[in-house]
């Protein structure tokens, strides 16, 4: 029954505003983009999808497998972008979380230069050009990492954030960074910050009528020290 799922109701921001209005039959898909705290997001986010099919398989390339168009799926999560997942399907409740760029760059060296990291599934479906770039990233400093011209690494590092948001995927397309903006304004129900991390789950929780309160085990987070 819609009663029974989450979200039952949103709110959204308008320029003279707030409305809150009923969610409906919209599934919830969330942009996770690397290292911005999504791993940590995903599994509180997962939490408020009760039932052994509401949440789809983890994204490793393939939409088909993770049952895109499956109506029992409520929740949608991985490394996809919103002009991949919205090209399939724009009937959902479209989330992400951002990040200090700098920072995030820092993170990311961190986490690929960590092999215990490494996990998850998505290094299996990795082309062999690209895990030859990750047992580089494995062994490289910094100043190698950040000024490698592996399309691999470029990849993880320049303009991902706005890669993920954009509509338009081409960097060299003029609409590239204003359609970014756009959509966190106005297709995005809600995205978080990873800096200010505790506020943006009170947001989170009172955009989407979260009652449910945060707790993750220190064991569940993906963080590099």
């Amino acid at each position: 029954m819609l009663s029974d799922r989450f979200p039952q109701r949103i709110v959204r921001f308008l320029d003279d505003g707030s409305l809150s209005e009923p969610a409906g039959d919209r599934p919830v898909a969330f942009v996770h983009i690397n290292k911005t705290a999504g791993t940590t997001f995903s599994r509180y986010l997962s939490e408020h999808f009760p039932g052994a099919n509401a949440v789809a398989p983890p994204f490793f390339g393939d939409f088909d497998e993770m049952g895109i168009h499956d109506t029992e799926r409520r929740l949608f999560q991985g490394h996809f972008t919103y002009a991949q997942f919205a090209a399939q399907r724009s009937d959902v409740l479209f989330i992400s979380c951002l990040r200090d760029p700098v920072q995030r760059v820092i993170s990311q060296y961190r986490s690929l230069h960590n092999p215990h990291n490494v996990g998850g599934g998505w290094e299996k479906v990795l082309p062999p050009h690209a895990r030859k770039a990750l047992k580089f990233a494995q062994q490289a400093n910094f100043e190698d990492f950040v000024t490698s011209e592996d399309p691999f690494i470029v990849g993880h590092l320049l303009d991902l954030q706005t890669r993920c948001l954009s509509s338009f995927p081409d960097v060299s397309d003029e609409r590239f960074v204003m359609s970014a903006k756009q959509n966190l304004e106005r297709s995005l129900l809600f995205f978080g910050i990873t800096e200010s991390f505790d506020e943006s789950i009170r947001l989170f929780q009172y955009q989407m009528g979260s009652q449910r309160p945060y707790v993750v085990e220190d064991h569940q987070r993906n963080i590099s020290q």
